[in-house]
């Protein structure tokens, strides 16, 4: 029931208005991010952006039409955040329920005479999973631990990760060896 300038002030509204009363489409409102990918996904020059009012006060609605063009260092940034999203959060959980799953308590483990996981004491009842499967390997020489020290995950099957011998140097698991700084470093690996 607002004009177009009278709903620019409201926080949650998509259009900001700037200090010469220039209506703009706020760079961090959804919409923003919904054209932009619309953009560079259907690859065309520009998107018109249409939002529609209609005043209480006015016979006629009020029409904001801007013209939204490609933003690339927005977009670059918007798919880095992205892929590392999916890396990170999606694909473990696609592979293996990495979130999802009930955690496998210590003592369950012991009753059926499932080796301990790395770091994990005995008689707790807490647990820590590992790898992308979410369950511990009976053999021990199947683990391989990524060289990263921040790595969310840490130690790895080798059978999860198809690898069929230990590598040599500096190991870094598929998540973090994407990271800028793990890019160009010589692989080794530590094996539990």
């Amino acid at each position: 029931n607002d004009t177009i300038e009278e709903s620019s002030h409201e926080k949650q509204f998509c259009l900001n208005k700037d200090s010469s009363n220039y209506v703009y489409l706020d760079h961090s409102h959804a919409y923003y991010y919904q054209v932009q990918t619309q953009i560079f996904v259907c690859e065309v020059d520009y998107c018109d952006f249409v939002v529609c009012t209609f005043p209480e006060n006015q016979h006629e609605p009020d029409i904001h039409l801007e013209r939204i063009f490609p933003d690339e260092q927005f977009w670059s940034e918007c798919i880095e955040k992205s892929s590392h999203f999916f890396k990170v959060c999606i694909l473990p959980e696609i592979l293996g329920r990495w979130y999802s799953r009930p955690c496998v308590r210590q003592e369950e483990n012991e009753k059926e005479n499932i080796p301990q996981l790395p770091s994990s004491s005995s008689g707790s009842s807490t647990c820590t999973l590992y790898c992308y499967c979410r369950q511990p390997e009976s053999d021990e020489q199947t683990w391989i631990a990524c060289d990263n020290p921040s790595c969310s995950i840490e130690w790895y099957h080798t059978r999860c990760l198809k690898i069929k011998s230990t590598p040599k140097g500096k190991w870094y698991c598929p998540t973090c060896r994407v990271l800028p700084e793990f890019q160009r470093v010589t692989k080794r690996s530590r094996t539990k």
